[in-house]
């Protein structure tokens, strides 16, 4: 069995963000894909989603998706400044592409991952400071930043 498109182009990510931390240098900040995971750990953190598929056939008379998708980084800081490059950094690895990956699962788990194309971003949707209003936030809130980006899959084998 293999994963689907999203959790493929999730898996992607995550595994690539993860090693581009270590080889640049940063340490203790994690990434997750699941929201409840974030407030449960340390922070910095990384959340990558997909978070949507607006997505259209390749042409008249096929089944076939261009696929196209939103990709969704939420950085979790402890400061503003934290907050301001890593997001920076962010933006710098993923806009020359990420290695797409096909995940194969076996007994519930990850046992082998085949390089199928590349993940191109076409445009920065949003890269903001996620939340204005600080009262009363949890502190994993306070220094919360939304990068969103319009991708396509180039799957090339």
């Amino acid at each position: 069995m293999a994963y689907r498109l999203s959790r493929n182009i999730e898996k992607s990510i995550i595994d690539y963000i993860t090693a581009e931390l270590i080889a640049d240098g940063w340490v203790g900040i994690r990434t997750e894909k699941v929201f409840a995971k974030v407030y449960k750990g340390t922070l910095p953190c990384i959340l990558i989603n997909v978070s949507s598929r607006p997505d259209m056939r390749r042409e008249l008379g096929t089944s076939a998706l261009s696929k196209f998708t939103n990709i969704e980084f939420r950085i979790f800081a402890t400061t503003d400044g934290i907050r301001l490059d890593l997001a920076d950094w962010l933006l710098e690895k993923v806009m020359p592409g990420v290695p797409y990956y096909e995940y194969i699962i076996t007994g519930g788990i990850v046992s082998s991952k085949i390089l199928k194309g590349r993940i191109n971003i076409l445009e920065i949707i949003q890269n903001r400071k996620e939340l204005v209003n600080l009262e009363g936030l949890e502190p994993a809130d306070k220094f919360r930043h939304l990068l969103s980006l319009r991708c396509r899959i180039a799957i090339t084998t």
